[in-house]
């Protein structure tokens, strides 16, 4: 079933390249119930590999937490997809850390991918305080 999170990353002309297209079909079917966290973890880590591999390290960061949390702070997501997103979460800090091809770890701001998930806090914070209706969630949750 897709949600209003998909047609707006789907449609964001910043999240264009393969890799976030995948991930969004990804996690819609994480959503539905078409493959569980371990898989769309291993899914998701493999997609980004090669960029990550590169040295591209902050742009694929940012693409990618951008899709996850896009996911998360729409209103509509429903706590079981929010509970799928935790254990794909734990799930892909549990994957064995990325390394170039001169056998060094892949990092970004000194975390190393996968086993910080580096940015994902950062970019949560960005997207979740950047929308109103998030606000509102978190001061409901918070009293």
């Amino acid at each position: 079933m897709a949600s209003s999170w998909v047609a707006k990353v789907k449609n964001n002309t910043h999240l264009q390249t393969a890799e976030e297209q995948r991930t969004i079909v990804i996690l819609q079917d994480l959503f539905d119930g078409n493959i569980n966290a371990e898989d769309a973890a291993r899914s998701i880590a493999s997609n980004y590999e090669r960029r990550l591999k590169s040295g591209d390290t902050g742009t694929t960061a940012w693409a990618l937490w951008t899709v996850v949390c896009h996911a998360i702070v729409d209103p509509r997501t429903g706590i079981d997809s929010l509970a799928q997103l935790a254990q794909m979460l734990i799930k892909i800090s549990k994957l064995p850390d990325v390394v170039d091809d001169q056998g060094r770890l892949v990092v970004e701001d000194k975390r190393i991918f996968w086993h910080d998930v580096p940015e994902f806090s950062f970019w949560f914070r960005e997207q979740a305080w950047s929308k109103p209706e998030t606000e509102c969630m978190f001061l409901a949750i918070s009293v």
